[in-house]
């Protein structure tokens, strides 16, 4: 080992190439996992910032953003049950935004329960906010959305179907992807959606008594027809899931995602080939000096491992800081536990490969032709 690591520092700027693909392919996987994490996300954003552990829907809904309708009465059927602490209602739907100049885009109206035990997303917002979506025809936007929705500031008004409605103020943490948030009361969500009577919803949500009654009330509650019931972390799951396999964006991604992981392996592979190749006559040299095969092999294994190393070290201060940026920026960029350790595992066995590959080649040639 100490003969690889003093090879590696005498030939450091022809190393630093392959330290170099390492690092930027770890950059590539950790930041296209995290940017796709990062977005679909975005679509669970309800569910992630609510207080409830199950969340009942309509039969046969697939994510947070295709409910249906169902009766509110479900609401007093789960606090009936003894292991339920809370309960609340949501309601939401998709809808298009008429702005002033009269162009329109399409928004997600939730519709909150704005009461101190509520369970919705409404808890993110300040109470005083609260206090000002009690007003009749009144919403709430992420600031980042202004532009798209035509906003001025406080005070301006959109149609949102055929209800008028009156922006009264901005939060910062409301991001959408499909599109904008827009967050109001129940009374005015009814309003929104005329078809919506005052005993339907499109989610019910349960608060239990502690996390051991989650999966038992969850039983008892799947028990009822005519309804789904998921816990809140599998539903957030799921929405994610449904957005990456059946959404056109979703797939884009995702393929634009696989795509950009195999180039950069590629890359990787090509590089550390290379720059091992490029010592052939050294190795030569060791072979015609008596070095075993074997030798060989475990020498260009150590250096290849010790290039990925190096590279990995970089490469994981180079994703904090593309984080940071990204962050700053606006852009949705997740870090976990499970994506470093796949972008290690997938820089690892692309350096092995080329290690692989390097020796397969060193093996079948003849030394005297590598001296020549």
């Amino acid at each position: 080992m100490r003969y690889v690591v003093l090879s590696l520092v005498r030939n450091l700027r022809k190393h630093l190439s392959g330290v170099l693909a390492v690092a930027l392919t770890f950059l590539l996987i950790e930041g296209q996992i995290g940017v796709t994490t990062g977005l679909v996300s975005l679509m669970s954003w309800p569910i992630d910032h609510s207080e409830a552990d199950i969340w009942i829907a309509a039969p046969g809904t697939t994510s947070c953003d295709t409910g249906g309708k169902i009766r509110r009465g479900w609401e007093n059927q789960a606090r009936e049950l003894q292991g339920v602490a809370a309960t609340d209602s949501l309601i939401s739907a998709y809808y298009n935004w008429r702005a002033s100049d009269d162009s329109i885009r399409l928004i997600m109206v939730l519709g909150c329960s704005l009461s101190q035990d509520a369970l919705g997303p409404a808890n993110h917002l300040a109470p005083g906010q609260q206090t000002l979506l009690t007003q009749p025809d009144t919403v709430i936007v992420n600031q980042s959305d202004q532009a798209a929705l035509k906003i001025r500031g406080i005070g301006d008004r959109g149609t949102i179907g055929n209800l008028e409605v009156r922006v009264v103020d901005f939060t910062t943490e409301m991001p959408g992807v499909t599109g904008p948030y827009v967050i109001c009361s129940q009374r005015t969500a009814r309003r929104i959606f005329r078809g919506f009577r005052e005993r339907d919803t499109t989610f019910v949500l349960v608060k239990c008594r502690s996390e051991n009654e989650i999966k038992p009330t969850l039983s008892e509650l799947e028990k009822n027809e005519g309804i789904s019931c998921f816990q809140s972390s599998a539903f957030s799951l799921r929405t994610r899931l449904y957005c990456l396999s059946t959404t056109k964006a979703g797939i884009a991604l995702t393929f634009i995602a696989c795509l950009g992981t195999i180039a950069g392996g590629l890359v990787l592979t090509d590089s550390l080939y290379t720059v091992t190749m490029s010592e052939a006559k050294q190795f030569a040299v060791l072979r015609a000096l008596g070095v075993s095969l074997m030798q060989l092999r475990s020498f260009v294994l150590k250096q290849s491992f010790l290039v990925w190393i190096a590279g990995t070290a970089i490469g994981i201060i180079l994703v904090s800081v593309a984080g940071i940026i990204s962050n700053a920026m606006g852009v949705a960029f997740t870090r976990s536990v499970w994506s470093l350790v796949l972008s290690i595992i997938a820089t690892s066995v692309m350096s092995a490969v080329a290690g692989l590959l390097a020796l397969r080649s060193l093996s079948s040639s003849d030394p005297n032709q590598l001296l020549r």
